[in-house]
C-alpha cells in the first residue's frame, strides 16, 4: 500500500496549485458486481452481488480527468451456476465482500465544458475511458474456511456521461479489474486444505457496472470559456 500515499500527495498537490481554476466532483455509483475466478460462473457481466462507490473527480481539462474512487462490495459464488459439468459435480460456494480503492485517469471522447454553456445547450453527453492502478481487500469464507486476502489491481473500464445541469451530472460506467492474486474468491484458501481442484495458473477478475451522478464546484479556468 505504500504506492497510494504518494498518489495521493501528487493528486493533492495538483489541486493545491490549480485550485482556483478548475472544476472539482464528488460523486456516487452504485449497481452489480461480479468476480471472475475459479469458483462460480466464467461470465464477465452475470452480477453475483452489489456494490457502491464514492468519488471526488478533478477535472484537468475538457478531455482529461483524474479520480479517486473508493468502492465497497457484497458478492455470492456458487459452482451450480456455472456452464462447466466439473464445477458443478464440485459444487464449491464462496461469499463475502470487497473494499476496493483506485486512482483513475480519464479521457472524454468529446470536450466536456457544460458549466458556462448557454442554457439550451446544458445537456451534454460524452462517452470515456478510464484506466489506472488500484488496491483491494477482501474478507470472506469458502467452503466453511474464513479468509481475507488483498492485491494491487490494474482497472480498465468505459462509461458514458449526461450533464443535466450546470453541476449536475449522470453517467453510467463499466469497470474491470485485472488482480495480482488468485485468491480473491478464497480458492487457494480450500486447496491448501484438501487436494487442490482450481487453476493455479490464472488470475482473478472483478467487475462493477452500474449508474450514478455527480455534483460540480470550483471555478472554471478561462480558456475553457471558448468551449
Amino acid at each position: 500500500m505504500k504506492l497510494f500515499p504518494v498518489l495521493l500527495s501528487i493528486f493533492m498537490s495538483l489541486n493545491f496549485w490549480g485550485l482556483q481554476a478548475q472544476v472539482y466532483e464528488f460523486g456516487l455509483t452504485g449497481g452489480g458486481n461480479n468476480i471472475i475466478s475459479d469458483i462460480g460462473c466464467d461470465d464477465f457481466v452475470r452480477p453475483d452481488g452489489f456494490y457502491a462507490s464514492g468519488y471526488y473527480r478533478w477535472n484537468i481539462n475538457p478531455w482529461y480527468s483524474l479520480r479517486i474512487n473508493g468502492t465497497y462490495s457484497q458478492w455470492q459464488l456458487a459452482d451450480s451456476r456455472s456452464a462447466n459439468a466439473g464445477k458443478r459435480l464440485r459444487n464449491w460456494n464462496s461469499s463475502g465482500d470487497i473494499k476496493d480503492i483506485s486512482v483513475l485517469l480519464e479521457y472524454n471522447f468529446l470536450p466536456l465544458n457544460p458549466f458556462k454553456r448557454p442554457v439550451r445547450k446544458l445537456i451534454v453527453v460524452t462517452p470515456y475511458l478510464m484506466t489506472g492502478v488500484g488496491y483491494y481487500i477482501t474478507t470472506a469464507q469458502v467452503q466453511g474456511y474464513n479468509f481475507r486476502d488483498g492485491a494491487y489491481t490494474l482497472p480498465v473500464g468505459f462509461g458514458i456521461k449526461f450533464s443535466i445541469t450546470r453541476r449536475l451530472k449522470f453517467h453510467y460506467e463499466l469497470l474491470l479489474r485485472y488482480t495480482f492474486s488468485d485468491n480473491l474468491d478464497g480458492s487457494r484458501t480450500v486447496d491448501n486444505n484438501v487436494i487442490p481442484l482450481s487453476n493455479p495458473w490464472s488470475k482473478d477478475w472483478f467487475m462493477t457496472n452500474g449508474i450514478g451522478f455527480s455534483y460540480g464546484f470550483g471555478k472554471l479556468p478561462c480558456y475553457l470559456n471558448v468551449f
